[in-house]
């Protein structure tokens, strides 16, 4: 542990056992626990708790009161080792909460580029990819999977084990209880506030550069709302796919793989699309 630099609060406590990269910043008051590492670079402000097996990546920042690596919120818990990794270039802001995982030698996962903005709670054994915004009070509770470049608005609510898909913006206030596919806009239903599928996300698509796969997603996505999952995934699999393919679309094809996957390997269903009558009701 690097306790000689200028940068490191004398009022912070700070474990023996604890690594600090170079350059890393620590205000005054926050506790730093046993076997917490943080790369160089990064920045933990005020009255911070990184508990014990708290991982962070570089050229990150930690704002005040936030509390990270404590103990899951689940009665079936009992003290292991377990961790919260967090990755490079990541910005969590005041009062937000990640716990650590639940079982021995497992890991709640915050990728690469992140922003949680305040309030925001990631559960127990979550794994949240790269370029996720979560915004003000968003919940997600314990095992929830989060792609990359997903747009989390305020207060929205993710029951436990639910996944949102890639390229995926959520609209606030909604109540996630079932999967999110990829690429997609989610609005909250009028009458349960239960999130279902809007319309794909062209806005988050070209910020991605992937203007190409927007054809062949839309077409996916006609296929998936008029016929039977199975079905639909066999037409995808055997036309869509295929025809990209001879056209040397490779961004299509690994979208609609994706698509199909996400699909396939859903264990809560997928939400589904919002019926004409209430996307009129929304505008």
């Amino acid at each position: 542990m690097k306790t000689s630099s200028e940068k490191i609060d004398s009022r912070a406590s700070i474990s023996k056992s604890a690594g600090l990269g170079k350059n890393v910043q620590v205000g005054p008051f926050s506790l730093i626990e046993d076997s917490v590492e943080i790369g160089e670079n990064t920045i933990i402000g005020s009255h911070c708790l990184l508990a014990k097996n708290t991982i962070i990546g570089k050229n990150s920042r930690v704002y005040s009161y936030t509390c990270i690596g404590s103990e899951p919120q689940d009665l079936s818990y009992l003290e292991s080792n377990s961790f919260v990794v967090i990755g490079n270039n990541t910005i969590i802001r005041e009062f937000c909460s990640i716990q650590k995982a639940s079982k021995k030698n497992s890991q709640t996962f915050l990728g690469d580029n992140c922003l949680l903005m305040n309030y925001a709670h990631i559960g127990h054994d979550c794994k949240v990819a790269n370029n996720v915004v979560i915004a003000n009070g968003t919940t997600l509770g314990g095992h929830v999977e989060i792609g990359n470049f997903v747009n989390l608005s305020a207060q929205i609510l993710i029951h436990q084990f639910c996944r949102v898909g890639e390229h995926t913006i959520v609209s606030g206030g909604c109540r996630v209880n079932k999967d999110l596919p990829p690429y997609v806009t989610a609005l909250d239903n009028s009458e349960s506030r239960t999130a279902k599928i809007l319309s794909l996300n062209l806005v988050g698509l070209r910020r991605a550069k992937l203007e190409e796969s927007i054809e062949s997603i839309s077409r996916a996505y006609r296929i998936i709302k008029n016929k039977e999952k199975e079905v639909a995934l066999k037409k995808i699999e055997e036309e869509l796919i295929p025809e990209y393919l001879r056209l040397a679309k490779l961004d299509s094809v690994r979208s609609l793989k994706e698509l199909v996957s996400f699909y396939r390997n859903s264990e809560r269903g997928v939400a589904r699309f919002i019926k004409r009558t209430q996307r009129t009701q929304k505008t």
